[in-house]
């Protein structure tokens, strides 16, 4: 029982121990008023997570913004026919009865390409959204 207790408090003394010079180790910081109200502004969390969060919005107000701009869209397409498809046609139509003869269809390149263009012209909660703040909203 008496080594248990000495176990016990030896490893909770190097414990306290390792923590104690653990703080001691670091680089102290001296500043000015000045300098620690800059330094608090550039490491503050509440500081950089307000930041973060105007970024945010300013990227909402973009993608919004974007919706009611010009939209374009293009496509295009090229098909290489490497073997047109052979069809057995009977004889009798071209007057040679009981004969089947070969006969291609379709052609061996085909392209084809489409542009579209479309524009909002109007949505008067999309407007309204983007309304600068301090302007009435009437």
């Amino acid at each position: 029982m008496k080594s248990k207790f000495l176990i016990a408090a030896v490893s909770f003394l190097l414990v306290v121990w390792s923590a104690v010079t653990a703080q001691e180790n670091g680089q102290e910081l001296t500043f000015s008023l000045k300098e620690a109200q800059d330094y608090a502004l550039v490491h503050n969390k509440m500081v950089l997570a307000a930041k973060s969060d105007v970024l945010a919005t300013k990227a909402a107000l973009w993608e919004t913004i974007s919706a009611a701009l010009p939209q374009v869209e293009a496509s295009g397409s090229f098909t290489d026919n490497l073997k047109l498809m052979t069809t057995l046609l009977p004889g009798e139509f071209f007057g040679q009865p009981g004969i089947k003869i070969p006969v291609t269809f379709g052609s061996q390149f085909n392209s084809s390409a489409s542009v579209q263009a479309s524009m909002l012209i109007f949505n008067a909660p999309l407007f309204i959204a983007l309304k600068p703040p301090g302007l009435p909203r009437s």
